[in-house]
């Protein structure tokens, strides 16, 4: 991996740490998937 996509996959473990602390997996379904993409 690069240190692009290291920093990528840090940030939506973080954003999924996020996500799950509110509760709806939809959401974080979503997020991640916009995230990626992006």
């Amino acid at each position: 991996m690069s240190e692009k996509e290291l920093k990528m996959f840090d940030m939506n473990a973080q954003l999924n740490a996020a996500f799950s602390k509110e509760g709806s997996s939809k959401r974080k379904k979503r997020g991640f998937t916009t995230f990626s993409i992006s």
